[in-house]
C-alpha cells in the first residue's frame, strides 16, 4: 500500500503530491495501527503545511482488496472525545496528546496527525487555577479562577486555554478578563473552555468559572485546565501549561446523612 500527501485539494481530489511513500508497518504493542517508516525506520513525512491551509492524506492500495484482506475503515461516528486525537509540540522534544474533540475539530477520520510547528521566539506560558470555596459540596455552587500567564521573554500572541470540566460540575459559566494588554477572543461565554487569548510578556488572562456540583457527587472533583502554546512561539518551560486542581468534598457534610443520631 502506498501512503500519499498532498497539498491543498477536496476530497476526494487532492492537490499537487507533496510526497509519497510506500509499505506501512504494523506498530509493535499497538492493536490495529498502522506507521510509514523508512529504512532507518523513522518517520519520514516532513511536509510544511502553513496557517488555514487544507492537508490531503490519500491511501492506494497495489492490489485488489477482498472482503477477507485487512483494509482501511472510514470513522463514521464523528470526532469522539478520547478516541481521535492530535499528538502536538508544545516545547522543543516534548509532545502531548490533546482530544481533539475538545479543540474543535470536526469530521470523520481515524488518521493521527502528530503536529510540530516551527519555532522562533520563546515564551513561558503557564496555567494556575482553584476554587472557592476549597472544597465543595454537592448540591451547591462552586468557583474556579483559572489564570493564565506570560512570563517571557518574548510575546506569545496566540495561545488556546482547554478545560474540559467533570460531568458532575453543572452548568459553567465564564469570564475573561485580560490585564497588561492581553487580549480574550471571548469576554463571556458557558460550557467547557476553548478559548483563544493573546499574552504580551507581563500579561494574564483570568477565566473565572461558576457552576454548581451535582447533587450526590462524591470522592474529589478533578479538573484540568491547559494551555496551547501556537503562532510560532515555543515554550521553554512545558511543566506549568497544565494546571490541575483536585478539589476534596466538604469534611463532615454527610455527618448527619441517613438519620445519624448523636
Amino acid at each position: 500500500m502506498k501512503r500519499s500527501s498532498s497539498a491543498s485539494g477536496t476530497f476526494p481530489t487532492p492537490g499537487a503530491l507533496a510526497q509519497a511513500i510506500s509499505g506501512p508497518v504494523l506498530t509493535d504493542g499497538v492493536l490495529n495501527e498502522y506507521r510509514h517508516l523508512d529504512e532507518n525506520m523513522a518517520v519520514p513525512v516532513l511536509v510544511p503545511v502553513s496557517t488555514n491551509e487544507t492537508f490531503v492524506v490519500a491511501l492506494e492500495f497495489d492490489m485488489t482488496v477482498t472482503a477477507t484482506d485487512p483494509s482501511v475503515v472510514r470513522d463514521v461516528d464523528g470526532n469522539q472525545a478520547g478516541r481521535n486525537a492530535i499528538f502536538a509540540r508544545l516545547a522543543p522534544g516534548s509532545y502531548t496528546w490533546f482530544n481533539s474533540a475538545s479543540l474543535g475539530v470536526n469530521g470523520d477520520w481515524v488518521i493521527r496527525a502528530v503536529v510540530d510547528c516551527a519555532t522562533g521566539a520563546s515564551a513561558d506560558v503557564g496555567v494556575t487555577s482553584s476554587t472557592t470555596p476549597a472544597q465543595y459540596t454537592a448540591g451547591q455552587p462552586l468557583a474556579y479562577t483559572i489564570i493564565v500567564a506570560n512570563a517571557g521573554p518574548a510575546a506569545s500572541p496566540t495561545n488556546t486555554l482547554v478545560d474540559i470540566f467533570p460531568a458532575a460540575y453543572l452548568t459553567p459559566v465564564w469570564t475573561c478578563t485580560p490585564t497588561a494588554g492581553a487580549s480574550c477572543a471571548a469576554p463571556t461565554g458557558n460550557g467547557n473552555i476553548t478559548q483563544n487569548v493573546g499574552l504580551p510578556v507581563g500579561s494574564s488572562v483570568t477565566f473565572a468559572v461558576n457552576g454548581t456540583v451535582a447533587a450526590g457527587t462524591t470522592g474529589t472533583l478533578t479538573n484540568s485546565a491547559t494551555a496551547v502554546v501556537g503562532g510560532g512561539v515555543s515554550d521553554p518551560n512545558a511543566n506549568n501549561n497544565t494546571a490541575t486542581t483536585n478539589t476534596a468534598a466538604a469534611s463532615g457534610e454527610n455527618v448527619f446523612a441517613n438519620g445519624f443520631e448523636g
